[in-house]
This record gives structure tokens, sequence and C-alpha cells, in this order.
């Protein structure tokens, strides 16, 4: 049992598909491209042709940068973890991260930090420096750390440190009452 189109409806089909982009062959009827023309009412009537694509030679595109990272989406990508107050961040904690002294320069963009976690990191004196800047801080753990007393005399310049965590790092006696001479209101922990 064969199935017969009319006219209109095989002009409907071939106008759809040459809409949609398909290629279409009629089979057993007349119908020439010419003849499928969209009035200006049928819904393909809106859409414009397509221009032809320019060769890569011909367009003077410039390099895409890719945008700066978020501090705080860099923060969790390193593993640390934000506790926030309001809208300012004022505790990270990287415990047991595999962070270094590099990935300290981010703490710059949180200046009400006030807790920061260290311990179990890679973090050693010479990341110390990225810590100066923050004013709020108050409470600093870098137990666990390759912490030595080199870096006391940065870690002397956090006027604000209350309490510092020192434990199994490798620090002495001599540099920590070094230290509380020059920030006698902090508190030490060693063990």
């Amino acid at each position: 049992m064969a199935f017969k189109l009319g006219h209109g409806l095989r002009l409907a089909i071939v106008f759809a598909a040459a809409v949609l982009g398909c290629e279409t062959k009629p089979t057993g009827s007349p119908v020439s491209k010419a003849a499928v023309k969209p009035s200006p009412n049928s819904p393909g009537a809106s859409i414009p042709p397509s221009k032809p694509a320019q060769s890569s030679t011909a367009q003077s595109a410039a390099p895409v940068k890719a945008a700066p990272e978020n501090p705080g989406d860099r923060v969790s990508r390193l593993g640390g973890k934000i506790e926030r107050e309001n809208a300012a961040v004022t505790a990270i904690d990287f415990f047991g991260t595999d962070i270094g002294d590099d990935d300290l320069e981010v703490l710059s963009s949180f200046p009400d930090l006030q807790t920061l976690g260290l311990s179990g990191t890679k973090v050693t004196d010479a990341g110390l420096v990225h810590l100066v800047g923050l004013k709020k801080l108050h409470t600093l753990k870098l137990g666990f750390t390759n912490i030595t007393d080199k870096g006391l005399p940065t870690l002397a310049k956090l006027s604000g440190l209350q309490s510092l965590d020192l434990l199994r790092t490798k620090v002495t006696s001599v540099g920590i009452a070094d230290l509380q001479k020059a920030l006698p209101r902090v508190d030490v922990s060693t063990k």
C-alpha cells in the first residue's frame, strides 16, 4: 500500500528540510528549488542566510587571556577550608595539604584573616613573608612544618599575634625566647 503525498505537503516537507539544512531528493515530483521559496510570513523567513566561514589567515584574533582566579576559589583548589563572618573571610585552614611557600601569596587577598592553619604543610621560613600584611591575624598554627629560628623574625612583625602553634617544628627554645621578647603577649605552644 503506497502513501501518496499531496503537492502542498511535499512543498512543506522540502521547505522544512531546506530550513533545517537537510539535503532532500524528491522522488517522483518535479519540484525544483526555485519553487521552494518561503513567504515573508513563514517560520523560516526570519532566519538570515549563513555567512561563509573565513579562513584562519584572514582573521587576526588576539590571544584569549584567562580571567584571573578568584582568591577564594584558589584557596579551595589548594585544599584550604574557609570560614566567613558576614562577608569577610576570618579563618583559613590548610591543615595537611601540599601547599608551599609560593602558595601563601594568595593570603594577601584576605585582610580580615584572624586565624590561619598551616600545620602539616610544606611551608618553610621563606613563605612566612606572605603573612606580614595580615594585620588582624591573632592565631597561627605552624605545627609539623619545617619552620626554624630563621623564620621567627618575620613572625615577630605580626604585632596582633596572640596564639602561635610551633609543635614539632625545628624552632629552638632560644628562638622562642627571642620571639617572646618581641611579642610578649603571644602564647607559644610547642608541646
